[in-house]
């Protein structure tokens, strides 16, 4: 570690900052183990700071079944578009906590079903 590491704050959350989120797994895992299994990632929101919970499925049935069940309305989905692709994003507030599904690499005529 040099000084100037030393002397700069660490201001990355901690675990325990992130506790509430490691919290509703089991619960989100005893209501809605049926649901395609998503890759779980625990961060923080860009902008707000609180953590979040990211689910991150590999198709666009398998998200719209985890939009439909956590009540997610379809107006309220965001397509995301850049060069390298596109992505869907639905987000909640599940138990306290906010909750974002996506899928990504779809393509923009898949999007009509919403």
């Amino acid at each position: 570690m040099n000084a100037r590491e030393a002397a700069t704050p660490n201001t990355a959350p901690s675990m325990d900052d992130q506790a509430q989120v490691f919290a509703v797994l089991p619960t989100l895992r005893k209501l809605f183990g049926h649901l395609p299994a998503p890759y779980i990632t625990i961060s923080r929101h860009f902008q707000r700071g609180e953590p979040q919970l990211d689910l991150s499925v590999d198709s666009l049935p398998a998200w719209e079944e985890w939009r439909a069940t956590l009540a997610v309305p379809a107006g309220e989905v965001t397509l995301h578009q850049s060069s390298h692709g596109a992505w869907l994003e639905a987000s909640t507030v599940f138990c306290g906590v906010l909750v974002m599904v996506t899928v990504h690499l779809v393509r923009p005529a898949e999007t009509g079903a919403l």
